[in-house]
């Protein structure tokens, strides 16, 4: 079944049964303002979809706001906005979907609070100035698009894979490492920009799948193994 929302509606708390559709119509933005710590998107394996132009806009000003409860699947642009820097959390084994871009410009997002929890991007991952991503859990990331970073990203014991179909690009100005990185994407290269601030420091494994190709010039600092089932140019 399928609801369809043909302008902006503002929600406080959402629970989505399997099998539902949520249709927001192009131009139409789906605002999520929880009015408690503690309120839930809850989709039971259910799908958002933004057409067009629209998108969601999560904004909160609670503390431990658990956003994200179940796997769930949202087909277009998502921006994370907390003015007052809290937190959202992606549920323990839980998997969220954004097929389009994920914009973090206020708040911290906590990718799990267990283990096997993660946030697939297939569009460009964000971490605006006053955002962050917090993976101490060992969490999962994975970003078919960009990786653009001027916020604060703790790896934890967690994985990032890089998957796309297209050339890909890590972009960052903010001090930070990576734990366990994994090239996937085989159709082309994925690039550590000569502009980073910073270099490409891996406390874990960088892998290179068969056919990929990582180009990281003078920036390299890995303190674990290097896999190479591909190329890198280092």
């Amino acid at each position: 079944k399928t609801i369809t929302i043909t302008s902006s509606v503002e929600v406080d708390e959402m629970q989505i049964y399997p099998d539902i559709t949520l249709d927001v119509a192009t131009g139409s933005v789906l605002p999520l303002s929880p009015n408690a710590a503690g309120a839930v998107l809850d989709a039971g394996s259910a799908t958002i979809t933004c057409n067009g132009t629209a998108y969601m806009e999560i904004i909160t000003g609670f503390a431990g706001a658990i956003l994200f409860n179940q796997t769930m699947t949202i087909n277009g642009d998502v921006i994370w906005n907390d003015p007052g820097g809290n937190s959202m959390n992606v549920g323990l084994n839980r998997t969220i979907t954004i097929n389009g871009d994920f914009t973090i410009t206020n708040g911290t997002l906590t990718i799990g609070v267990g283990t096997d929890s993660t946030i697939d991007v297939n569009g460009d991952l964000t971490i605006g100035a006053s955002g962050a991503i917090d993976c101490t859990n060992g969490m999962a990331s994975k970003v078919a698009g960009d990786w653009i970073q001027t916020g604060t990203f703790t790896p934890g014991t967690s994985l990032v894979t890089f998957d796309g179909t297209s050339a890909q690009q890590i972009d960052r100005e903010h001090a930070s490492d990576f734990y366990a990185v994994t090239i996937s994407n085989t159709s082309a290269a994925v690039t550590y920009l000569d502009n980073s601030l910073d270099t490409f420091n891996i406390a874990g494994t960088l892998t290179v799948a068969d056919g990929g190709q990582f180009t990281c010039k003078d920036r390299f600092n890995p303190n674990g193994a290097v896999t190479l089932n591909g190329t890198a140019i280092l």
